[in-house]
């Protein structure tokens, strides 16, 4: 497998900077008059801040051995749980907005981000599920059945 390393200049980190940082002191830094971004990239940015502020910083983050499948997933859901209450954090932060428009351009976003928010759910949960059968077929697999048996098996399921 080849790593892709695209070109990066330090000058080009600071803009992504500003933008996070401007978010995180204003939540509706994206939709104000004068933002120059067009839909597809403030809803872009909007969602590399809630992704990156979801992020545990490296001073609290715990450092775990081995995962299982199990573990993985619950990590998914919790996150998604995060960028939820994110969510729900800003919108309390909007109240104090004079400006209906910008109230309105907020609801906007966070609808749409809530809707790929359950999208990712439905899906993760989904993989889950199928996860867990697979895990189940082959631990009976593993105790039902002898090696041979269990190598036909394999081949006729992957036909």
């Amino acid at each position: 497998m080849n790593t892709y390393y695209p070109q990066i200049d330090l000058d080009q980190l600071l803009p992504i900077k500003v933008v996070l940082t401007s978010i995180s002191d204003d939540p509706l830094w994206l939709e104000r008059p004068e933002c120059p971004y067009d839909k597809d990239t403030r809803e872009a940015l909007w969602t590399m801040w809630l992704t990156f502020r979801a992020k545990p910083s490296k001073k609290t983050e715990t450092i775990s051995v081995v995962k299982t499948d199990e573990d993985k997933w619950t990590d998914v859901a919790n996150e998604l749980n995060t960028l939820f209450e994110d969510l729900k954090n800003a919108a309390s932060e909007t109240e104090a907005l004079p400006d209906l428009k910008e109230k309105l351009n907020y609801f906007r976003v966070a609808t749409s981000l809530i809707e790929k928010i359950v999208g990712l759910g439905e899906r993760a949960s989904n993989v889950r599920e199928v996860s867990a059968f697979q895990a189940k077929v082959l631990a009976v697999f593993d105790e039902v059945l002898t090696p041979e048996q269990r190598t036909r098996a394999m081949e006729k399921l992957s036909q």
